[in-house]
């Protein structure tokens, strides 16, 4: 599987471009990053809203686990993805910000 270099900053900021507007929104949202002298470096970003959470940790190699949860019942729902392209990490990322935005 071939990785864009700059995956982790593609993520990053496809995840900037919406923090204003996923924060007006009421959502608690936290992105970190690994420390850099790790060998395989990561970003992680999670949301919180009302009544559900959600979670991806990416790598550089294009390993991603996306966890979605349910506040109530305690449910999680746990997926891995391998993402090699841009529309896999945009269809990931967005999966993460719409499994929280859901309004019952």
């Amino acid at each position: 599987m071939s990785v864009s270099p700059s995956l982790l900053r593609d993520a990053r900021d496809w995840i900037d471009t919406r923090l204003g507007e996923i924060r007006e929104n009421g959502l608690l949202a936290k992105v970190n990053s690994s420390p850099e002298s790790r060998p395989k470096q990561c970003i992680w970003w999670s949301l919180e809203g009302d009544e559900r959470m959600s979670m991806i940790a990416l790598w550089d190699t294009g390993e991603a686990e996306l966890s979605f949860a349910l506040i109530e019942t305690g449910e999680i729902r746990c997926e891995h993805r391998d993402i090699d392209d841009s529309p896999a990490l945009e269809d990931a990322l967005q999966a993460v910000l719409d499994w929280v935005s859901v309004t019952a």
